[in-house]
């Protein structure tokens, strides 16, 4: 759960509603160039990664941000790759760090 404390669930359950609200949201962020501060907040929490639980080099810090957050992230990625794919900025022989493409 990031700072907001909004829960992926609730937001399934809300999809409906929150919809029209949130891309009204989004889309002030995207003309203004800025997203507030509080949008930018995030829980940070260390995961234990291997070994000894005692020494602090076995923990990784990882950052909680709002779900909203995260969800026009993947908006916009999905957007500005299906633009460069649509445009040949990323051409056919390009692998890496593309979905769906082998070597």
């Amino acid at each position: 759960m990031g700072p907001d404390e909004t829960l992926l669930c609730g937001l399934k359950e809300l999809a409906d509603e929150l919809a029209k609200p949130l891309i009204v949201i989004f889309e002030n962020f995207w003309q203004s160039g800025e997203v507030p501060t509080d949008r930018k907040r995030g829980n940070t929490i260390p995961i234990f990664t291997k070994r000894e639980k005692e020494n602090l080099k076995n923990y990784v810090s990882v950052s909680l941000t709002s779900m909203p957050n995260k969800i026009i992230v993947q908006i916009l990625l999905k957007t500005v790759l299906r633009k460069m794919e649509n445009t040949e900025v990323i051409g056919d022989s390009q692998h890496g760090f593309t979905k769906g493409k082998r070597d």
